[in-house]
């Protein structure tokens, strides 16, 4: 399609390629413990890139999970993407565990990989490093961001809130949404945010509620244009906490206990201080990450945050 009617521009479109995952995390904003395995359909995938391709740009797309690299097709949708020219750059995100069975011909197609370190799990984090250091060496487009995590933050409740007037507070205060920009496609649909559709899938609500169908839509541009614009909480808002939830260790729990830990509601899981402070600045450091690896052409970076 012609370059002039791209009329939407974002930074990051993320694609959960896999809601699989080989670690059970207490904090899994993305709920993939408790998530009812259904395979990735790669084919309704690449219809919806053919069709959003011709209306939005983004700078990197985002693959994850679950745990990404548990997908079949992984190699197959990075050689699409990269010819739908949908965005300037194609990044994968993974916990690291697998990082020894990711075949060459992926990494030299990636421009980079963003890996999560926690304090529990099955990492070799020093191996991890070493491993990656030596393939920045051989791959010199790939860029290995590592990010090391101190604490997370509840991310949903299974009651909602007792006053519905927080779904606007909680709203307001959105990083995910309203500044990271971690738009999301899933079953065809574009979502503003990853929890509009997870929390859609695990409460059993409407997904149309919550996103814009991509095929056959004849009205996409508009649709998409009244969708970002529009300053009401979704559906699925009335589960999630956004940005705000309380500080919380990472830890490996049983997935058979793992929902006892949200059976609170919205006004237990809060952290009032952290909203009263995004109130006044959306930069503000939401205490999460520790510090950032960074490693290109086999040297490694510090970021101390």
């Amino acid at each position: 399609m012609d370059s002039n009617k791209i009329c939407l521009h974002a930074k990051n479109l993320e694609i959960n390629v896999s809601d699989l995952c080989n670690l059970s995390c207490r904090a899994c904003s993305h709920l993939s413990p408790v998530t009812k395995h259904k395979e990735f359909d790669v084919d309704k995938c690449i219809n919806s890139i053919l069709v959003l391709s011709g209306v939005m740009k983004f700078e990197c797309i985002r693959l994850l999970g679950g745990e990404p690299l548990l997908s079949k097709d992984l190699r197959f949708l990075i050689e699409f993407l990269i010819k739908s020219k949908i965005s300037k750059r194609l990044c994968i995100a993974t916990n690291g565990t697998l990082i020894n069975e990711v075949h060459d011909s992926i990494l030299h197609l990636i421009d980079c990989l963003d890996v999560s370190f926690y304090n529990s799990g099955n990492q070799n984090k020093t191996k991890i490093i070493r491993y990656l250091t030596e393939k920045t060496k051989q791959f010199k487009n790939l860029e290995v961001k590592i990010l090391n995590f101190k604490y997370f933050r509840e991310s949903y409740t299974e009651y909602g809130p007792l006053n519905v007037e927080l779904i606007d507070k909680i709203y307001e205060t959105c990083l995910v949404s309203k500044n990271w920009q971690c738009y999301n496609l899933e079953e065809g649909y574009f979502f503003k945010c990853p929890q509009a559709h997870i929390l859609s899938k695990h409460k059993e609500i409407d997904i149309k509620k919550n996103g814009v169908r991509i095929v056959g839509n004849s009205n996409l541009i508009s649709y998409l244009k009244e969708y970002l614009n529009d300053s009401t909480p979704l559906k699925a808002c009335f589960y999630c906490l956004g940005s705000v939830g309380k500080l919380i260790p990472h830890e490996q729990v049983p997935k058979i206990k793992w929902r006892q830990y949200q059976e609170y509601h919205s006004e237990e899981l809060i952290d009032y201080e952290y909203m009263d402070v995004l109130k006044k600045n959306f930069n503000a450091d939401n205490g999460v990450i520790k510090n950032i690896r960074f490693i290109k052409n086999g040297t490694i970076y510090l970021d101390e945050l």
